[in-house]
């Protein structure tokens, strides 16, 4: 799941807020018999630092399943869902947490009591609580999207070429009904604005900033900050068809204008002959008459790995294929050849910013065209979409799976007559993203299980609705792979029978984010292999204890209960993580220190080398002198550098990639899960940085951050993996019995 706190619907929200608020500030309405579960004995001595206790409270009645934004988008338990699960795999470990639900047939249980949230889950329900009917909980489906362009890609069985992250996948088609133009067509290339055609709004400063007043680049933004760039005497005749439509900019490259989590909706102004903008109240208006309300008539333009995160001045950057959008225009019966089009950009989230036409025409926006004037020369495609991080234990028995994808019926859609496929997956253990190399998709190694999906008329389907593929077979025919490990990505391939009619047209991450391919496996409970075969995991620990992060002054001496970490004003700083939930000999992916500013600060940004102690169990620190130094001179890892630049109070900083280091120590002879791992930081150059301790603030101390892959042993799940797990798996049902809660 997508998780954003910032996506969450204040409505839905509230209830929970609310009742958290109760239980903390009303506990009489809680019967004295469950207290125990809010507020578990605990011996307090003094300046012992008290963990708090966070009782979360989901409401899974059946106003939950509203989808606030219409068809198609989350509903609001999913969006309470992505939350928490959020919330709770980023939550430091200096908390106890719990976990209540809210259902007509239960009233209010508590699920899981008060427990740390770094407890195994075993123990705690070992202790005889209240949690949990029956002291077990089945394990959730394990879910995956597919969201990142490059996971999804189709063929031409034509010349095999491969067109990977496109809107919409296509799969099928045939040469007599059903395909794509892909014969005699023409291309319209350099088409540029000119005059104000690129033009950029601010709604809250007021003005459009006409670009021949020497502005130099467009920002996309979500500041209120809206594009227009119009393309003139474009000689597109009427009703043509539209194959390709893409605009390329090129980044500015100016500081801090090029976020990655950048989003944007494009869409036209919905007019035969638009023109450009000609005063500040003119763009807005565009907006209220535009095409986004019609089908294909709106371009999703983000997503994983579609905007870089960096700098990169002049850098080329694509649109999507904005095809849909042209045919309306051209489509419309005032159309004309020469006419203008305008194309908006509403910016939803993040920044990003590329030259305007005022920079220089080459640098400026362009715009190319691929139509055909004739009818369309048909062709036929097979599909492949990979899901990343399918963590299914290797050999484990598989009890459901599930592939779901939604054709797109919107206009331009060619779906229709007998839709007749062969569904597989790829046989490999960790299989590569997609791209353009000639047959990438049908070169692939396929599954012998396979589904034979055959649908009698596509066309008979209503807008929306998915359709759910049994691929059971499949997944358990990949996970029984002797060197396939869960966490790695699996493929499923799409290619047309002979007597296949339809051309699916399927949604992506980029068109419709809500209705993107998902896979979902269920696993058999009683299987062993759960618990034993390879599978991914994530493991970090944070610092909970005053002589866990240490300084050592130039003189030797060891400052423990230091209330910050002053990185670059110290050789040699120690931190240690107690408790490393990574099993012997085990692949590390990556591993990072996390460290939070407690103070802004810039200029003469320290470096220091981060090494770790090659012993298999670190001992506590004591404030013997010179006790850094010392267990670095005894036996420390290859160091790599951190500079820590530029920082801002209570932002979070990681480190580079540790994982050859983590790797050398889960390595050692005498390593098992739960060790202690001591690291080194020492300074190389400048000084000034601090980062909260654990004396400052437990829950902003350092914390290790580890994603590991097989190993020798078993790992015991932790509360906070079991609260993960329930809170995946909740179902909307019922009502809200609040009275039955309070009482």
């Amino acid at each position: 799941m997508n998780s954003n706190l910032n996506f969450m619907n204040k409505r839905v929200l509230l209830p929970a807020l609310v009742m958290l608020a109760a239980i903390s500030v009303w506990p009489d309405l809680v019967r004295a018999d469950d207290t125990e579960v809010f507020f578990p004995p605990v011996e307090v001595i003094d300046n012992d630092t008290v963990r708090p206790n966070i009782m979360f409270i989901m409401d899974t009645s059946g106003s939950m399943g509203t989808r606030d934004g219409g068809s198609g988008t989350p509903t609001r338990l999913e969006k309470v869902q992505d939350a928490l699960v959020n919330l709770l795999q980023g939550m430091n470990q200096n908390v106890n947490v719990g976990l209540m639900r809210l259902s007509d047939d239960e009233g209010g249980p508590v699920l899981f009591p008060i427990s740390h949230i770094e407890a195994t889950a075993k123990s705690v329900l070992e202790g005889g609580s209240c949690a949990i009917v029956n002291n077990t909980v089945p394990r959730p489906p394990i879910f995956s999207k597919a969201e990142n362009p490059a996971d999804w890609a189709h063929e031409s069985q034509s010349n095999n070429q491969v067109s990977p992250g496109e809107t919409f996948i296509l799969a099928g088609g045939n040469e007599s009904v059903g395909g794509i133009l892909s014969g005699d067509t023409k291309k319209l290339s350099d088409l540029t604005p000119t005059g104000n055609g690129d033009v950029e709004y601010n709604g809250g400063s007021g003005g459009n900033e006409l670009n021949s007043r020497s502005d130099d680049d467009l920002d996309f933004a979500s500041n209120g900050t809206d594009v227009n760039i119009t393309f003139k005497n474009i000689d597109l005749p009427p009703n043509a068809y539209i194959v390709d439509a893409r605009i390329t900019f090129k980044q500015s490259g100016y500081n801090g204008q090029a976020k990655s989590n950048t989003q944007i909706n494009i869409s036209a102004h919905d007019v035969n002959n638009s023109s450009d903008p000609s005063n500040e109240s003119d763009l807005p208006g565009r907006f209220n008459n535009d095409t986004s309300a019609k089908p294909g008539g709106k371009i999703f333009w983000g997503g994983n790995g579609v905007f870089p995160n960096s700098d990169n001045q002049d850098q080329p950057i694509d649109t999507p294929n904005l095809a849909s959008i042209v045919q309306l225009i051209v489509n419309r019966g005032g159309w004309s050849k020469g006419n203008n089009i305008s194309f908006l950009f509403d910016g939803l989230q993040g920044h990003f910013s590329v030259w305007s036409r005022n920079k220089s025409e080459d640098r400026g926006p362009h715009l190319e065209i691929t139509y055909s004037e004739t009818p369309p020369v048909l062709d036929s495609f097979e599909a492949g979409i990979r899901f990343p991080g399918v963590n299914v234990p290797q050999g484990v028995a598989i009890e459901s799976a599930t592939l779901t994808v939604t054709p797109d019926l919107s206009l331009g859609s060619l779906v229709t007559g007998l839709a007749h496929f062969t569904l597989t997956g790829e046989l490999a253990p960790n299989t590569n993203q997609f791209s353009t190399t000639i047959k990438n998709v049908s070169n692939r190694s396929n599954t012998s299980a396979n589904v034979n999906v055959n649908i009698a008329n596509l066309g008979s389907l209503g807008l929306g609705q998915a359709l759910n593929f049994d691929v059971k077979n499949i997944v358990q025919e990949i996970a029984a792979q002797t060197d396939w490990c869960g966490g790695n990505p699996m493929t499923f391939l799409l290619e047309p029978k002979s007597d296949n009619l339809a051309l699916l047209k399927l949604q992506t991450y980029l068109s419709n984010s809500a209705l993107a391919p998902t896979l979902t496996v269920t696993l058999k409970a009683s299987d062993p292999n759960i618990e034993t075969g390879c599978q991914s995991y994530l493991a970090s620990s944070q610092i909970d204890s005053s002589n866990d992060d240490v300084e050592q002054e130039n003189n030797g001496n060891i400052i423990l209960n230091s209330v910050d970490m002053d990185l670059g004003d110290f050789p040699y700083i120690g931190l240690r993580f107690d408790n490393l939930r990574v099993l012997k000999g085990a692949t590390i992916l990556d591993a990072r220190i996390e460290l939070t500013a407690r103070e802004s600060d810039s200029g003469n940004a320290p470096i220091v080398s981060v090494s770790a102690d090659t012993v298999d169990n670190a001992a506590p620190i004591t404030n013997s002198t010179n006790e850094i130094s010392n267990r670095y001179s005894n036996g420390a890892t290859t160091a790599v550098n951190w500079p820590l630049g530029d920082w801002t109070v209570e932002q979070t900083y990681r480190s580079p990639n540790l994982k050859d280091m983590v790797k050398q120590v889960v390595d050692q002879g005498g390593w098992s899960a739960g060790n202690a791992m001591l690291f080194f930081l020492k300074k190389v150059s400048g000084n000034g940085r601090a980062a909260y301790s654990y004396d400052s603030s437990a829950g902003k101390a350092a914390r290790l951050v580890i994603l590991a892959r097989g190993g020798t042993g078993q790992i015991e799940e932790t509360v906070r993996e079991r609260l993960i797990s329930v809170v995946e798996d909740f179902q909307d049902q019922g009502t809200t019995p609040l009275a039955e809660v309070l009482t």
